[in-house]
């Protein structure tokens, strides 16, 4: 027995300041979690069988990467039913799920990684809020491979009302979970639109108001971009930022990229015993928690003394196209640590470079 449905989902998400309720939509609860790097979650309104079905992005507002591996180790009672990889097609080519979910930004199998959450608990529910209004970074998810594909691969969907399978293309682990806002088959996307979900706000199916502002995936320094122009673009604007910075500074800017992002040396116009400084630049399209950085960038920070290190972060950044379909960015809040000397305590390794003992390798 769940011990909340639906419309006690909506009620917690709702009590937040941080939150709209973009509803209605016939199907499902719409809500948008406000501010830098916003995010939108779906609730299906009809319970099923002993879960609540709920949509989000696989990223928190925070930048962090959902635990798909165990994700009920820290969302008590929450369950993967699908993962919608970026890119992902359902059948008749449509998005895989209601086109009234899919056409709301950070929920775009097309553009972004989407999950498709069972939530049989409401303590569990109430954590997963905190988390995805990044109020709680966990630090335990990871992105996802080049090639992981929705329902292959290493996860198998969440199998649901087993007797009737729904196979999606026959692929070996396609198997879909029978859950509200799921596409019907032999249906086009706007037919299961009007049939399951029912936009009655005015907007178009297919477009929403924010489809051209892109703060729906991780910003350079908060995590990564896979799209190279985006990713292109966020950097490019942090770096323009901090260059006019230590300029009006008086410093000689020069753009390096490797091993720090920029070279600047003091001029007459700068401060009497200004120091030569090397920075680095961090961007980001959310509130760029966590940044980051390579082995050679942390060598850099703690230097030998003969110069300061300041480490300069655009947050915020936000992303629109232009008539030609060119990246365009605007906006940020910067902010910096002059004298930046990255201590131990506040590195987490992400990876590690083993080198093989080659005596102790046994080969054919």
């Amino acid at each position: 027995m769940l011990d909340f449905d639906p419309n006690i989902a909506n009620q917690i998400a709702t009590r937040r300041a941080d939150v709209e309720d973009i509803s209605p939509v016939k199907k499902a609860f719409m809500l948008r979690f406000t501010g830098a790097n916003f995010r939108w979650m779906g609730i299906a309104r009809e319970e099923r069988a002993g879960w609540v079905t709920v949509y989000i992005n696989r990223q928190s507002r925070a930048l962090d990467w959902f635990p798909v591996s165990d994700p009920g180790r820290y969302f008590d009672g929450i369950e993967i039913g699908f993962r919608y990889v970026r890119g992902h097609i359902g059948k008749g080519k449509n998005p895989g799920m209601a086109a009234s979910i899919a056409a709301r930004q950070t929920l775009k199998p097309a553009e972004d990684h989407v999950l498709l959450l069972h939530c049989t608990k409401r303590a569990g529910f109430e954590e997963l809020m905190r988390w995805y209004a990044g109020e709680k970074v966990l630090g335990v998810g990871a992105p996802p491979s080049p090639d992981e594909i929705s329902g292959e691969g290493p996860y198998m969907p969440l199998l649901r009302n087993a007797d009737k399978p729904d196979l999606d293309g026959g692929s070996l682990g396609a198997v879909t979970t029978r859950e509200p806002i799921n596409e019907a088959e032999g249906s086009q996307a706007g037919d299961l639109d009007e049939m399951l979900a029912g936009i009655e706000t005015g907007h178009s199916d297919t477009v929403d108001d924010d489809t051209d502002t892109v703060v729906d995936e991780v910003g350079v320094g908060g995590g990564w971009i896979a799209d190279p122009e985006r990713r292109a673009a966020v950097e490019q604007h942090a770096v323009r930022m901090a260059k006019e910075r230590y300029s009006n500074l008086g410093f000689l800017v020069e753009e390096l990229g490797k091993p720090f992002d920029l070279l600047c040396t003091p001029t007459a116009k700068c401060e009497i015993g200004a120091p030569l400084v090397h920075v680095e630049v961090k961007g980001s399209l959310g509130p760029a928690l966590v940044v980051h950085l390579t082995r050679n960038e942390v060598k850099d920070a703690r230097g030998d003394g003969s110069w300061r290190s300041d480490l300069y972060i655009v947050s915020g950044i936000s992303l629109s196209r232009d008539v030609s379909g060119a990246w365009v960015s605007s906006g940020g809040t910067a902010g910096w640590i002059e004298g930046w000397h990255p201590r131990d305590e506040d590195l987490t390794p992400t990876d590690f470079v083993y080198v093989v003992p080659q005596s102790h390798l046994i080969t054919e």
